[in-house]
């Protein structure tokens, strides 16, 4: 679903911020 993907990349940003 794309809410299990937009929650997915909400947590993935909380430990992983790319620097650009």
């Amino acid at each position: 679903m794309v809410l299990q993907v937009f929650e997915f990349k909400l947590h993935f940003q909380q430990w992983y911020v790319p620097d650009i």
